[in-house]
């Protein structure tokens, strides 16, 4: 079933590949994302902690289907990274690193960091 979110994904491949924005708009969107994803995050590791919230994915079927679907949707956006890496000139490995250890921090970071063509 096509949901909102599969939606939403796909439309921000989209918009990260470029096919709808110039870089500058895509880095402007990453950061718009970015800024209130953080605020997020800290939320959720301060009541929960790193490991806390790894803890409430495990907690029954829903939650642990929507971890499953991130990992998913991370692998797709690593592909992405790996082939516009490459293209670029950019050290793959080092994105990947990142965005294993901090999630979409990752692929927010670069895009942000990535050069004006």
């Amino acid at each position: 079933m096509l949901t909102l979110y599969h939606v939403a994904v796909a439309t921000c491949i989209e918009i990260i590949g470029g096919t709808y924005m110039t870089l500058k708009k895509s880095k402007i969107l990453a950061l718009i994302i970015l800024i209130p994803f953080t605020l997020l995050t800290f939320l959720a590791v301060k009541d929960y902690g790193f490991i806390g919230i790894f803890k409430e994915i495990f907690k029954n079927f829903a939650t642990i289907q929507v971890f499953i679907d991130l990992i998913i949707a991370t692998i797709f956006i690593l592909v992405w990274i790996w082939k516009d890496s490459k293209k670029n000139n950019r050290n793959f490995l080092i994105w990947l690193i990142i965005t294993l250890i901090f999630g979409s921090f990752g692929p927010f970071l670069y895009i942000i960091s990535s050069k004006e063509k």
